[in-house]
């Protein structure tokens, strides 16, 4: 219709750093829900495991004995063992279900 040439504005996006909660937050949030998620994200926090790997742990994964977990990976990461602290493992044995998957 009418012959105008059009210019994109430029926007210069202004970025920030992430906000990071401290570890002491995290620990409440945590403590201040239910078992099962809180043990889901006691787990996230201290493996640094994906959420996904987290969804598709088994019980044959965890070792009680050698308090360790073996992570199934996804994305193309590698398969690892991570250790768990005491506390992780008597959350995980409270939750003991006849499940094959954990959560």
């Amino acid at each position: 219709m009418i012959v105008k040439k059009w210019i994109l504005p430029k926007y210069n996006r202004v970025r920030k750093l992430p906000f990071i909660p401290l570890e002491k937050e995290v620990d409440y949030l945590i403590s201040g829900i239910n078992r099962k998620t809180s043990v889901f994200l006691k787990l996230l926090k201290e493996t640094g495991m994906r959420s996904g790997e987290a969804w598709q742990l088994e019980w044959k994964d965890i070792s009680f004995e050698h308090r360790t977990i073996s992570v199934t990976p996804e994305k193309s990461s590698n398969p690892r063992a991570l250790p768990i602290s005491i506390e992780l493992i008597a959350m995980l044995k409270g939750i003991c279900n006849k499940s094959k998957k954990v959560f």
